[in-house]
């Protein structure tokens, strides 16, 4: 459970800075769901999600990390879990290397 004075200090610093907007145009700014193209050059890593939707993730990213044993995660994942996220990141970036 996220802590709820660390969850509204979060939305508080989009909110009076007036960044909440511009932090969420690419959600309003893209046509509808689609994974990104053309990403192939580029090693992809992804913290968690559903096994079935990687087929379609592989079709125009080179996915080199996607662990299935990641506790559960939402976007809030780097509040409510931090030690898992950056352990997940030091495991995509030891595959990069």
């Amino acid at each position: 459970m996220i802590d709820r004075d660390l969850f509204l200090t979060n939305v508080s610093l989009y909110w009076f800075t007036g960044t909440f907007g511009t932090s969420a145009w690419p959600y309003y700014g893209s046509t509808g769901f689609g994974w990104p193209e053309g990403q192939m050059a580029v090693p992809t890593g992804v913290y968690s999600g559903p096994p079935g939707i990687r087929r379609l993730a592989e079709r125009h990213n080179t996915i080199l990390h996607w662990p299935e044993d990641n506790p559960g995660g939402h976007h809030f994942i780097a509040m409510d879990q931090p030690d898992h996220l950056a352990a997940d990141i030091r495991a995509f970036f030891a595959k990069v290397r």
